[in-house]
């Protein structure tokens, strides 16, 4: 119960690099539940302030904090940590694939927030349900479920997530007539051998109306990167009723700095 402290000891191929690492509840039959995880730009092992460029081939230490935990391991369960130099879509891959070299036994430690049994566990109160307050009265117009798909090309080597994690629903408030949707759709994509690749594109939506007065407002954005900046553009749309009123595009750089 707590967080999870990773020490590595390491050597990295490239000036630009990251660790991500897994914490897993391996069960006897193979399954592995993460438990936590974290992940560090290695480039900011001297502080956030002033990341530097790693030097190839020497050798580093690195102090990783993992998110908070609290979970019983059952007996016949193993753990396992896992690491990698990339973690997409969590986090944007470094400019060049990178191999990671862990000296174990040599200053790798893994120290975990161990909480020993105690006599008075027993005497603890469970929680209680939670509270909350009635919601509005609403009749459903339109919904679509939540969904996530994953698209493998073997033969293109490219990999896409789509998630619609909300779904889409459109709903009128019984007390006033008011109607309100909301949908937004994200898609991930990259290339298994190319970090360049790695590209994410948001759609979002967002309807108001009542009666013959109807509104909505569309946004499309991506972002992209090469190996010195990462690439915005977006575009807003405002629609009264089927009629398009207002439109805007623009785009922006960011310069990578060590990421």
């Amino acid at each position: 119960m707590g967080r999870p402290r990773l020490r590595l000891a390491f050597a990295v191929d490239r000036p630009l690099a990251l660790v991500a690492a897994r914490l897993c509840d391996v069960a006897p039959d193979g399954t592995s539940t993460v438990m936590s995880r974290g992940a560090l730009n290695l480039t900011h092992l001297e502080g956030h302030e002033e990341p530097r460029a790693l030097v190839p081939g020497d050798r580093y230490t690195a102090d990783l904090e993992m998110n908070v935990v609290g979970q019983a391991i059952a007996p016949g369960h193993r753990l396992r940590l896992a690491l990698s130099t990339t973690y997409w879509p969590w986090y944007w891959p470094s400019p060049e694939p990178v191999e990671l070299t862990v000296f174990t036994g040599e200053g790798s430690v893994l120290e975990l927030p161990i909480r020993p049994p105690s006599p008075s566990d027993a005497d603890l109160a469970p929680f209680e349900p939670a509270e909350q307050g009635p919601g509005l009265e609403r009749v459903i117009l339109e919904s679509v479920a939540p969904y996530r798909r994953i698209r493998r090309d073997p033969v293109a080597g490219t990999i896409e997530l789509e998630h619609n994690e909300d779904g889409y629903q459109r709903h009128r408030l019984v007390e006033d007539g008011i109607e309100v949707g909301w949908a937004s759709v994200d898609r991930l994509k990259v290339h298994e051998d190319d970090p360049l690749s790695a590209k994410v594109e948001c759609e979002r939506r967002v309807d108001l109306g009542r009666g013959s007065w109807q509104v909505r407002i569309e946004t499309f954005s991506t972002m992209t990167a090469d190996a010195d900046a990462f690439h915005i553009d977006d575009r807003l749309e405002a629609f009264e009723g089927p009629r398009r009123v207002f439109v805007r595009t623009w785009s922006r750089s960011v310069p990578r700095d060590h990421m």
